[in-house]
């Protein structure tokens, strides 16, 4: 007997016995797991452009969070865009090598923008003898490392992401009823567990770096210079880099969660549990009220002199003061105003000042003793 080459898709005629346990929230994986995904890589890589803006800051270098971002949305859409079903067909290593040719290119272009040394009609003469040389420059060099870094672990992340998400054939398949599904016709299901456990390690390696980097950040390299690395002067947390640890793990404990969702989604469908979109919605909730509280506790950590807790505290202690000086002010204004003084006394004589009397006036001579001549 001839296999039937039927569609993988629902019997309009099952719709009433067909559960369908799918996905509901379609923005979670078009907006909110590529913004996530970004805010995780670009604080990865702001931490190192503030190492770099210590060590070498005649270089503007955390204007490069900017098309950090970029870059990572760039990748993380083309990533969802190539595995596409319909684009099976298209030759995916040439497009990313084209790509990354055109980062290249937007990077020198950018950092010669930002260095503000362009080059002269006569370099352009030397590039085209040694094109090697438009290459060689510390900034470019540096610059073209960190967004190519964040370029692949943004790829990378969108990679792992639309894989654990149900696709078409597996939500066409399971949605039909037990007795018309066709073993042949069955998807290959990817391993979502083991996609899940990647992410996990990347994400904490990822913290690891992040950490070393933040304690890079606190150091003053002049005093290393100075006086050796025995005397090294140690600074307080930047803001910047606080607020990238908290980025960090704040956005990867929301993709961890998003993760997980999928990996039920999937399980779910496949045994055709009915799932009510209120799931979604208070596991997205429950989700954000977790790291509120955990990122509040986070951010009032002593992690050095630019702690909140300490600014918080300085705030809260100033507007305690201001009130109660506010208060006492207005209480004794009020009884002032109540209580006005009495009469006042009558102003005393003011006596005259004392006479001067010139010296040898009025003086009273004694008589001269007997028997004693007067010179």
């Amino acid at each position: 007997m001839a296999l039937e080459n039927r569609p993988l898709e629902a019997d309009p005629q099952d719709e009433n016995t067909a559960e369908r346990p799918t996905v509901r929230n379609r923005y979670s994986r078009t907006v909110i797991q590529p913004l996530l995904i970004t805010l995780m890589a670009t604080s990865l890589v702001t931490t190192m452009l503030t190492v770099l803006q210590i060590g070498a800051g005649q270089w503007p270098w955390m204007w490069m969070v900017i098309p950090c971002i970029f870059v990572c949305l760039e990748g993380i859409y083309t990533t969802m865009w190539l595995h596409q079903p319909e684009q099976r067909g298209f030759n995916r290593s040439l497009y990313r090598a084209a790509e990354i040719l055109v980062i290249i290119l937007m990077t020198r272009l950018l950092t010669w923008a930002l260095s503000g040394g362009w080059p002269a009609a006569a370099d352009w003469m030397i590039y085209l003898r040694e094109p090697l040389l438009i290459l060689w420059d510390f900034f470019f060099i540096f610059t073209l490392l960190i967004i190519m870094f964040v370029w692949e672990r943004a790829t990378f992340m969108g990679y792992v992401f639309h894989y654990m998400a149900i696709d078409e054939a597996e939500r066409a398949f399971y949605q039909r009823p037990t007795h018309r599904r066709r073993e042949y016709e069955r998807p290959i299901a990817p391993q979502r567990s083991e996609l899940m456990a990647v992410y996990g390690r990347n994400w904490i390696w990822g913290g690891i770096i992040l950490s070393f980097m933040a304690m890079l950040s606190t150091v003053e390299y002049p005093s290393i210079v100075n006086d050796g690395l025995v005397n090294v002067t140690r600074l307080g947390m930047r803001p910047e880099t606080l607020m990238a640890l908290l980025v960090y793990f704040g956005a990867g404990f929301a993709l961890l969660s998003q993760a997980r969702l999928a990996l039920m989604n999937a399980r779910w469908l496949m045994s055709s549990v009915q799932k009510t979109a209120a799931i979604e919605r208070s596991w997205s909730r429950n989700t954000l009220f977790v790291l509120l509280i955990v990122g509040g506790i986070a951010a009032f950590l002593p992690l050095g002199s630019t702690t909140l807790i300490g600014r918080l505290l300085e705030i809260i202690i100033n507007f305690v003061v201001w009130l109660v000086s506010f208060i006492v002010f207005i209480f004794f204004s009020i009884l002032l105003w109540l209580y006005p003084a009495g009469e006042s006394e009558a102003p005393l004589t003011e006596e005259p000042p004392p006479q001067f009397t010139p010296f040898g006036q009025n003086e009273v001579i004694p008589p001269t003793a007997p028997g004693f001549p007067i010179f």
